[in-house]
C-alpha cells in the first residue's frame, strides 16, 4: 500500500529521500525496560514508521509551501 501512495507523489518522495534516510538512520537508544526479542523489534518497527512517517509528512508541507511560494511569483511575472 505504502508503495502505491508514493507512486503517486513523486515530487514528496523526491523531495523527502534525505528527511526519510535520517529518520532510518537516526535510531533512538533502546530503553532499559524492554528486553531483546520480538517485543522490541515490534516496538522498534514502529517508531522507525513513525519517525519516517513525520520525515515525509513535514517534507510534503515544505513541498507544498515551495511550490505555493514559486507559483504565486510566476503569478505576478506573467504577461498579460
Amino acid at each position: 500500500r505504502m508503495r502505491e501512495v508514493v507512486v503517486k507523489c513523486p515530487l514528496v518522495d523526491a523531495w523527502a529521500h534525505r528527511a526519510v534516510d535520517l529518520a532510518m538512520l537516526n535510531v533512538p537508544a533502546a530503553p532499559e525496560d524492554v528486553e531483546v526479542g520480538p517485543h522490541r523489534a515490534a516496538v522498534d518497527a514502529n517508531e522507525k514508521s513513525a519517525r519516517v512517517a513525520g520525515a515525509v509528512e513535514l517534507s510534503a508541507r515544505e513541498l507544498e509551501t515551495a511550490l505555493t511560494t514559486t507559483a504565486a511569483r510566476l503569478e505576478g511575472r506573467r504577461v498579460p
